[in-house]
């Protein structure tokens, strides 16, 4: 799919939790698996003292590196404390799901449609614009998250939806009307996580002694209590969760009887206690479960990009998203103007990636940050190619000391040293992937010396002249 000549426009979930992007092609959308095999991408940046982790990767590393994972704004990069924007992490995260993108189109993309959470204003989504200018994309247009997984359900030929704790309510006929937006900032998975961990927290110390202050024990513990007791600790978060449903239907006029489907999207959602809940509330109305909570929000996404890329086919040509607006009136009659007061309420730093507090960074800051999203990405490919190299090589002698030619001239004694050397190169290359680059220079080093010396002592007893191995 090409949108004005500047190849494919994609859309992306941008969780808070983990990410999905999706593209249209061959009349559907596709949603695109990582280099893990998986479909959605945890949204976890950490950082060692060589490099950036994000994705699986850095989710991987959260019990061992847990203050430089971040869930936190201020983490230390190369044995720095550095403070990052919120359009900064989030831009690592956007840029991460472009490379996936890439990866699989084979082909540059440059502009996505991304999703927001439902109750973003006009600061955050201009943020989140700001974040994609970072990453080096083009951010053609923003929804939000109920709002994208309707257009999902709706190409499954159903009439109405509502989401569920950050909530959207539309009207769908071919034209998507958003009657209505609710949520809130503070609650969803970590919260919970947040509450069991606390829990545990001071049972542990209560029985054994204090480890609210040791970051790994945390995270392991929360790993650990996060299927246990979960609705005892819960349930009046649980029952918070029904506010904005409320909350979005008292804003949109409507009644619980004009509401034909209720689409569960999210990972909260997957809560049986919350569904519970959620059926009660709709008078025990069968709650829709036939599109991928993790997947609907990014086949949304997909959707509106190809809808502005002009590309679309009949299944979408007639697709309108219609959002809310606000209608002033004027005093008098002829009144020239009106007078709009606007208040910003002050900046608040999150300790998450969402939502995005700050105003729009400033011009300025955004070059900057530009410049290091180059920065990191260069040093982070220099660190991949060091190791490639080690392992590349590594696999290359290995296959080289097994081809009968080479084997049969070999010393036994000698092909075993080479051997032994292969193995423990990829095995220290499996155990320490965040080692400096010039630990693995050295490992390169050392490895190139014992076989090239065996490899040449061979071909010198042989009489002929050895090749290039190394």
């Amino acid at each position: 799919m090409a949108g004005n000549g500047e190849g494919s426009v994609v859309g992306i979930d941008l969780g808070t939790t983990y990410s999905c992007v999706g593209v249209w092609q061959h009349d559907r959308v596709e949603i695109i698996a990582n280099n893990q095999g998986n479909r959605t991408t945890p949204s976890s940046v950490t950082s060692t003292n060589t490099e950036r982790l994000i994705d699986d990767a850095a989710k991987n590393q959260v019990a061992m590196n847990p203050i430089n994972t971040v869930f936190w704004i201020v983490f230390s990069y190369k044995g720095e404390d550095k403070e990052f924007a919120a359009e900064e992490i989030s831009s690592m995260i956007l840029a991460k799901m472009r490379e996936i993108a890439e990866a699989y189109l084979g082909s540059s993309v440059k502009n996505a449609v991304v999703t927001v959470l439902a109750f973003f204003n006009g600061s955050q989504n201009q943020a989140t614009k700001d974040a994609g200018v970072i990453s080096g994309r083009n951010v053609m247009h923003i929804i939000n998250e109920p709002t994208a997984a309707a257009i999902a359900y709706v190409l499954e030929q159903k009439a109405s939806s509502i989401g569920e704790k950050m909530c959207s309510s539309l009207t769908l006929e071919g034209i998507f009307e958003v009657k209505a937006t609710a949520g809130d900032t503070h609650l969803g998975g970590e919260d919970f996580d947040n509450r069991m961990v606390d829990h545990y927290v001071q049972e542990f110390k209560r029985k054994h002694n204090d480890i609210s202050g040791k970051p790994r024990a945390l995270r392991r513990s929360r790993t650990f209590c996060r299927f246990e007791e979960l609705n005892l600790l819960n349930m009046d978060l649980f029952c918070k969760c029904m506010e904005p449903v409320e909350k979005c239907l008292r804003d949109a006029k409507m009644e619980k009887s004009t509401i034909h489907d209720v689409v569960l999207v999210g990972g909260s959602t997957g809560i049986p206690i919350v569904q519970s809940l959620l059926q009660d509330f709709f008078n025990a109305k069968e709650l829709c479960k036939s599109i991928n909570p993790d997947e609907a929000v990014a086949y949304g996404a997909a959707v509106q990009a190809v809808i502005l890329s002009g590309e679309g086919n009949e299944k979408v040509q007639d697709l309108l998203l219609w959002d809310k607006e606000q209608v002033f009136s004027t005093h008098s009659d002829n009144q020239p103007g009106v007078l709009i007061q606007v208040t910003k309420l002050p900046d608040r730093r999150a300790g998450s990636l969402s939502p995005m507090t700050r105003a729009g960074c400033l011009r300025e800051e955004i070059g900057k940050m530009v410049q290091e999203a180059g920065r990191y990405k260069a040093e982070d490919e220099d660190h991949k190619m060091e190791v490639e190299a080690l392992e590349n090589y590594a696999y290359k002698m290995r296959n080289t000391v097994r081809d009968d030619k080479i084997n049969s001239k070999l010393n036994p004694a000698d092909k075993r040293k080479i051997e032994d050397a292969i193995e423990q190169a990829i095995q220290r290359l499996d155990n320490n992937q965040l080692a400096e680059a010039d630990e693995f220079e050295d490992e390169m080093e050392e490895l190139e010396n014992i076989c090239n010396l065996i490899i040449a002592k061979m071909y010198q007893g042989a009489g002929g002249e050895p090749g290039c191995y190394g």
